[in-house]
């Protein structure tokens, strides 16, 4: 085949995988249009859906790839005590791409300013999961009056690469390689034919369904590569923020089964790691409440999620008083 007939054949292929693309997005929304409502936020919007009524407002962060889907569960379960509300951070779900970098302090900035124009007024019970743990601490730590309680679940601590294994550090580069090409194949449809959803693969099969179509969204490789690159950089704005108030009530809900990293680095060695920088997260406050929860994974609400009602129920109670 001569250059000319390359070109041509190569250009098809990428006008087919657009058009592709296209039409399966638009059969996505149509099949599962948002759940909740879809605020603007500076340049984008972003996805939240509330549910209940009172104070303290709750608020949900997902682990990385994770949706507002995730803690569908828990709100249900919570609308009869307080407001709840889960919210897609920018380009994942059915929020959109969100300006870079995506730096812990650009996503809790972007988060206030979401919550004030939902009109969800503080003080608020943060809950974050994995990387959203880290934002849930950094929204502590820089906006205390805001926060009536702190709950993280299975939560990323800011000297996690530090203090982990260096050949996790390393093996890091080949994830980050992944989610670049991702990134430049999603608006082909490639990852839509050849690869699993970036979602949460634990939910009930109605949820399922909608994560995994918000889970071949062409912006989500992109975000989940944005927020991996600024990682070192939202590490070390959780370490430089002011320390977390005394009177911040803190629960750390930590796992009972060990995760499998993608890696080298055998279990044992870097779950032993993990389990002592859940131990350091606890003691940022005096006072805080650590809770391994049996028969959980690294998804805690999805395995164990009356464990974490129950934390936010107590978290509730205390603000209360």
């Amino acid at each position: 085949m001569s250059g000319i007939g390359f070109t041509v054949v190569l250009l098809a292929m990428v006008i087919a995988g657009r058009i592709y693309e296209f039409r399966a997005v638009k059969r996505d929304l149509h099949l599962y249009p948002p759940p909740g409502q879809v605020v603007i936020v500076g340049s984008h919007h972003l996805h939240l859906q509330c549910m209940g009524r009172g104070k303290p407002a709750v608020i949900f962060d997902s682990g990385a790839g994770g949706t507002s889907l995730d803690w569908r569960g828990i709100q249900h379960e919570l609308t009869a005590e307080t407001r709840v509300c889960a919210y897609d951070r920018a380009g994942f779900g059915w929020s959109d791409p969100g300006p870079s970098p995506r730096t812990s302090q650009r996503i809790v900035d972007e988060l206030r300013i979401l919550l004030k124009n939902a009109e969800v007024a503080p003080p608020f019970i943060l809950v974050g999961h994995s990387f959203g743990g880290l934002n849930m601490q950094l929204f502590a730590a820089r906006y205390p009056d805001e926060v009536a309680g702190l709950v993280l679940v299975d939560s990323v601590h800011p000297q996690l690469y530090s203090r982990m294994p260096h050949e996790l550090r390393q093996d890091l580069s080949g994830q980050l390689f992944a989610l670049r090409l991702g990134k430049w194949l999603a608006p082909l449809g490639v990852p839509r034919l050849l690869f699993p959803p970036v979602a949460t693969q634990r939910l009930p099969r109605d949820l399922q369904l909608a994560a995994n179509a918000r889970g071949y969204g062409r912006h989500v490789y992109s975000a989940l590569y944005e927020e991996a690159i600024a990682f070192d950089t939202s590490c070390e704005q959780i370490r430089s923020a002011p320390s977390m108030l005394e009177s911040m009530p803190l629960t750390l809900l930590t796992r009972s089964k060990p995760q499998r990293w993608p890696s080298k680095v055998p279990v044992e060695t870097a779950e032993r790691t993990w389990q002592d920088l859940q131990r350091d997260l606890a003691g940022l406050v005096p006072g805080s409440k650590h809770v391994v929860v049996e028969n959980a994974g690294h998804f805690i609400h999805i395995d164990q999620p009356q464990a974490v009602v129950e934390a936010i129920k107590e978290q509730l109670q205390f603000a209360r008083k």
